[in-house]
């Protein structure tokens, strides 16, 4: 029997998404994933886990050291940035930085490690702190594409907006989101769904929002407001759009070029720039569906889940390496012929 993933959780939110996608993509190698209430003993001696997955901010279930000590399990953490720059509040929201009771929560815990939203570029500056304080090992995890879930995306006339949108919006969110999206549903015909409702459009299934990716002309990805300063994190949804055979275009974030996407996902500078680019691909389909298609290739090549677990898969279940990188070599040689010309016979 292989020992698998356990996951705290879920907390519904970005985390949630984050742990699917890294669980879909354990799975696709032959590892097991499941996640844990925190009182299901039975689960535990089932799973045999290798690692176990917890979040500093949401689900404070304590791993037993019964189990760590009997199955050898690995204490992996996800933490917010502690370390030289501080992050802190922008336009009012809320403190991003690790609070003193998660970092006090965190080392309770002892762990193997901690993982963040940063590429590794980012973690000496943002996330020093839990290497120079504490001596953790850090993790850089990004967001990802999770291609298991976006696999089979069609196109669908339902949803063949121009502009399309899934997400839930609260007050901070909102900060970004007002000044990039809603003057768009004023222009053009929008497909804006959300769990809190906030277009009057209501929520969409996650088996359709692949669809909406692919069939809307453009779907756009916008970044919660600190990240315009600070090259922290994307949101999942731009490797998402990507992935299903869509189009996307991203507001300002230093994260694009970091990660070695500003060659082919285009970016905006500014809130002018950004409408007038919205209208220059909605006007230019051969060049947009162009673009989709690198950017697709782009994704699979290099940011999905599957190559995100990698470290951890050398740490932890090196067995599992070689089929660790067939299964990423994989994802262009039979995935790509498909989608590619799937894009290519779309609508326009």
């Amino acid at each position: 029997m292989t020992q698998g993933v356990l996951c705290c959780g879920p907390d519904g939110g970005a985390f949630r998404y984050h742990t699917r996608g890294i669980g879909r993509a354990f799975e696709a190698i032959g590892i097991p994933f499941a996640d844990w209430d925190g009182q299901n003993i039975e689960l535990i001696r089932q799973l045999q886990p290798r690692i176990y997955i917890a979040c500093s901010e949401a689900w404070r279930w304590n791993y037993p050291a019964w189990a760590r000590h009997e199955y050898g399990t690995k204490v992996l953490i996800h933490v917010n940035p502690y370390g030289t720059v501080k992050v802190g509040s922008i336009d009012r929201g809320p403190i991003i930085d690790a609070k003193p009771r998660d970092i006090k929560w965190v080392a309770a815990q002892r762990p193997d490690g901690v993982f963040c939203y940063a590429d590794r570029r980012t973690v000496d500056t943002y996330f020093n702190s839990w290497r120079s304080q504490h001596s953790y090992k850090i993790y850089p995890f990004s967001l990802a594409a999770d291609h298991c879930a976006l696999s089979g995306a069609e196109y669908r006339d339902e949803l063949a907006f121009d502009v399309g949108w899934v997400g839930g919006i609260w007050p901070y969110k909102a900060v970004m989101m007002n000044k990039y999206l809603i003057p768009l549903r004023q222009k053009h015909r929008c497909g804006f769904y959300g769990w809190n409702d906030p277009w009057r459009m209501g929520p969409i299934s996650d088996q359709d929002v692949k669809h909406l990716y692919r069939s809307a002309k453009i779907c756009p990805s916008v970044s919660e407001s600190h990240t315009v300063h600070h090259p922290i994190d994307m949101p999942q949804r731009v490797y998402n759009v990507a992935c299903a055979g869509g189009f996307t275009i991203h507001t300002p974030t230093p994260c694009l070029e970091r990660l070695g996407l500003s060659d082919v996902i285009p970016m905006a500078h500014n809130e002018a720039e950004w409408f007038d680019m919205i209208q220059y691909y909605l006007d230019h389909d051969e060049e947009r569906m162009e673009r989709a298609a690198r950017q697709k290739e782009a994704i699979l090549r290099n940011h999905t889940y599957l190559h995100r677990i990698t470290d951890w898969v050398k740490d932890f279940f090196p067995e599992k390496l070689t089929e660790l990188e067939q299964a990423q070599s994989s994802l262009l040689a039979s995935d790509a012929p498909q989608s590619f010309g799937a894009i290519a016979e779309r609508p326009i």
